[in-house]
């Protein structure tokens, strides 16, 4: 059985580092990661990084949402989108070297409740293909057979112990 994870309001992360951070003039700085981020994506990429099937459910942004996929690709990430209009957020993180980090986060999409009608159809059509590959499992186990099998093995192995 696998985990499905849902990301309604899934973020580019973008960390940046400077040596100094000065307001109000121009700071050169060099981008250290960009990552396809939101709570449900970084749970599903934990889970893939260890071979643990998931299936990350995620709301992309039409104007941005290659980089995206192609992240969540490179990560091994099974995932499912359904697309808005408008853009993934992004959100940049500034470290420096002597001071506290700052963080710049641009707006993202909206999404109306037609979001909602969408992932409970994904997420019923999943539930119902999960089912039949259970009972399909099931049916090829003879299970009186490995019972009986089990019951003969312990009763071995209690008269190898009894002596």
């Amino acid at each position: 059985m696998s985990v499905i994870t849902l990301t309604l309001n899934p973020a580019f992360d973008i960390h940046c580092f400077t040596e100094t951070f000065k307001p109000f003039c121009e700071n050169l700085a060099s981008v250290t990661s960009r990552d396809a981020g939101g709570k449900g994506i970084n749970i599903s990429r934990a889970l893939a990084s260890i071979g643990c099937d998931s299936l990350a459910l995620v709301t992309l942004g039409e104007e941005n949402r290659g980089d995206f996929e192609k992240a969540l690709e490179d990560a091994c990430v099974r995932y499912k989108a359904v697309t808005v209009s408008g853009r993934i957020r992004e959100n940049i993180t500034l470290h420096t070297a002597s001071s506290a980090e700052t963080r710049i986060s641009f707006a993202g999409f909206s999404a109306d409740d037609g979001l909602i009608d969408e992932y409970e159809k994904i997420t019923k059509d999943y539930t119902e293909q999960s089912e039949r590959q259970l009972k399909q499992f099931l049916e090829t186990l003879d299970l009186k057979s490995e019972l009986r099998e089990i019951k003969k093995n312990m009763t071995k192995w209690n008269m190898h112990f009894m002596k």
